[in-house]
């Protein structure tokens, strides 16, 4: 299972490791070349320049939207410290430049994958915008379960973790 960013390793698990996945649950997270909000801006610094000038200034942008209610930059903002900065920064360069294959191989797994959308993420002009989400009509077009939870956006695992759990907890039986 993989969320958000995540997602890409999941994804990429199931990929070169079907033998120890059984099946795939996406959540809101990468397939597809691009990145996420600030995935690009990331990538496009010079790795320096990121570890020792920008990340240090990060947690003060990110602890604004906190305050105003969003788990998003709360978790984000969680873990500014916990990762090496390099390591964030080679991060974001690869999900951005996801290799032309990975969609394909993603969409193509021959175990049971199930993919979970916030339903304001595809309304939102901006998270539309990103091109790593998929769209829905792709994704059943090679037979993944694709749902929806209803009032919930990018921060669908974060805002109700209980109804999350909930949701999906019949894909991780077979």
């Amino acid at each position: 299972m993989g969320y958000s960013t995540v997602r890409a390793i999941a994804a990429e698990l199931s990929v070169r490791r079907p033998d120890l996945v059984s099946r795939d649950i996406l959540t809101e997270g990468d397939l597809m070349t691009g990145g996420g909000k600030s995935t690009p801006y990331i990538a496009d610094i010079d790795t320096n320049d990121f570890s020792d000038t920008r990340l240090p200034g990060m947690p003060a942008d990110l602890r604004k939207a906190p305050l105003d209610g969003d788990p998003v930059d709360d978790i984000i903002l969680s873990r500014c410290g916990q990762i090496a900065p390099k390591t964030l920064h080679q991060m974001a360069q690869a999900l951005v430049d996801l290799r032309p294959e990975f969609l394909s191989a993603s969409l193509t797994l021959q175990i049971p994958c199930f993919y979970v959308f916030g339903e304001t993420s595809r309304a939102d002009p901006e998270r539309v915008k990103a091109t790593d989400l998929p769209f829905p009509d792709m994704l059943l077009a090679v037979d993944m379960t694709v749902d929806t939870m209803a009032g919930f956006g990018h921060d669908l695992i974060l805002t109700d973790p209980s109804d999350f759990a909930a949701r999906i907890a019949p894909m991780l039986t077979p």
